[in-house]
């Protein structure tokens, strides 16, 4: 216990220490354009990764539920008409 409790209270102590640094100039003034507003890297690549996630299930139930189209016809239907039930 004593050492996950070390752990996250370094961890913790560091990234304020770097955040300080960072974001803190020589004149113990707040630099708000070196705070970035965009997303962080890991969560674009998630949200990338769950896109095409869902893409790749959307274009496999497109496969597999397709309607037949034109091209599909056989060749014995001519346009407008349906093929004969018996022959």
């Amino acid at each position: 216990m004593f050492m996950i409790n070390s752990s996250t209270a370094l961890a913790a102590i560091l990234a304020v220490i770097l955040v300080l640094v960072v974001v803190v100039d020589k004149e113990s003034r707040l630099r708000i354009d070196r705070v970035d507003g965009s997303q962080p890297l890991i969560w674009q690549v998630r949200d990338q990764i769950a896109k095409g996630a869902v893409d790749g299930v959307k274009s496999g139930f497109r496969f597999v539920f397709r309607r037949r189209g034109a091209d599909d016809k056989k060749p014995d239907q001519l346009d407008g008409e349906r093929a004969p039930l018996l022959g």
